[in-house]
């Protein structure tokens, strides 16, 4: 029998159900963009501890280069994202080509560094050679694995000349109080967000940049 009372009740339950339904997909609409702007500021929040811990350790290598008459490198590892200082008592020398890229001469003994410009950068892109390094024996001066989210997009260093993406390479440091020229270019894991460290050849301090640093070495030497 057909009941006027209970076809207004049912169209009352299935308006009811799609209110429901659109307060629930607005509500996992809202906890999806909230999930968005936590998971990016966690990767730049990542990024910032990560750049800050870096500059503190190449402050340090710097000051103990120069304390511990000792030569430094810190080794960069961009395929496996991490960096490590390692260390050598020998006395570490470089050369430089005419173009500016390092090269060891064949036999004989390689030249001392080149003393820096009043500008701060070395008179010539110097080349690392000769030296034994070992790992530095440090509890400040332990491996720093970077977070599964984080990577080394690229790095700039003076005794290469270009752009490094992909292996191993290493900054220098020399008892003497400079550190080669660098720019180490941190991203999130989707290159999304990025942090930039440069390093001050004269004072050993870093300057970082919450951005993408396009380093270009020849607009210094204009």
């Amino acid at each position: 029998m057909y009941s006027p009372l209970k076809s207004d009740l049912r169209r009352r339950e299935r308006g009811l159900t799609l209110i429901e339904i659109l307060i629930t997909v607005a509500i996992i609409g809202l906890i999806m963009g909230l999930s968005v702007g936590f998971f990016r500021d966690s990767s730049e929040d990542a990024l910032e501890r990560v750049s800050n811990q870096l500059a503190g350790t190449i402050k340090y290598v710097f000051n103990e280069s120069a304390v511990k008459n000792r030569y430094y490198r810190l080794v960069i590892d961009l395929s496996n994202p991490s960096f490590s200082v390692e260390a050598s008592a020998e006395p570490f020398k470089v050369a430089a080509t005419d173009e500016g890229v390092a090269a060891p001469p064949e036999g004989g003994t390689l030249p001392e560094a080149p003393p820096p410009s009043p500008e701060g950068e070395a008179a010539t892109q110097p080349a690392p050679g000769g030296g034994t390094f070992s790992g530095a024996v440090s509890y400040l001066l332990k491996p720093i694995q970077l977070p599964e989210s984080l990577r080394i997009k690229d790095v700039y260093v003076a005794h290469a000349d270009k752009k490094i993406e992909e292996g191993k390479t290493a900054i220098y440091f020399f008892p003497d109080g400079w550190v080669e020229k660098a720019v180490i270019n941190l991203s999130d894991e989707k290159g999304e967000v990025f942090y930039s460290l440069e390093t001050q050849p004269i004072s050993g301090r870093v300057k970082i940049r919450n951005e993408y640093y396009d380093y270009k070495p020849e607009k210094e030497e204009e």
